[in-house]
């Protein structure tokens, strides 16, 4: 039997916006990250100190997968970014994400919980490349709105935009 990973901070706020009646949000930067453990970090050229002092004795994320009892082993590195995005202008693959938002990220639902609450905004992201730091720009775009609406049907065809998804699989298979 498969398995299914739920995540639940998702469920939490996907029923705390019904409840309001409100629209859930879902944000992107259209980019494929990895965890990565902090060895491999390292090598890539984050700084060491940065590791100690703020990834695993630095402030939590309230909401996030880590706490005092289970620190965080690793990072998250850009794999792959959807050619012509906003972020394939900024990130290139090797990439490790080191702040968002001023913050240090290194866990996804932190990651998820910041661009859901920046769909059509702009977030500043600090990154390590090659051993330097380098701050970026990129524009959050709305997950839902990159999902096809519309199709086109010519003969047997069937025409339509490419959701993300369909996007980054093309891009892993042709890249």
């Amino acid at each position: 039997m498969p398995a299914l990973f739920l995540p639940l901070h998702r469920l939490a706020n996907i029923l705390e916006a019904v409840t309001k009646g409100i629209g859930v949000p879902r944000g992107t930067i259209c980019t494929s990250l990895t965890y990565v453990p902090f060895p491999e970090c390292i090598r890539l050229g984050v700084d060491q100190s940065f590791v100690k002092n703020c990834v695993l004795e630095g402030e939590r994320f309230p909401a996030g997968t880590f706490d005092k009892e289970c620190l965080p082993t690793g990072m998250l590195m850009v794999q792959k970014c959807i050619p012509g995005s906003d972020a394939a202008c900024r990130c290139v693959p090797g990439d490790i994400l080191l702040e968002i938002e001023d913050k240090p990220c290194c866990d996804f639902i932190q990651l998820d919980i910041i661009l859901d609450g920046a769909v059509g905004q702009k977030i500043h992201m600090a990154l390590c490349r090659e051993g330097r730091r380098v701050d970026v720009e990129v524009q959050v775009q709305d997950a839902f709105g990159m999902i096809p609406s519309a199709f086109f049907e010519l003969g047997l065809g069937v025409f339509h935009e490419v959701q993300l998804a369909g996007a980054l699989h093309m891009e892993r298979v042709l890249g």
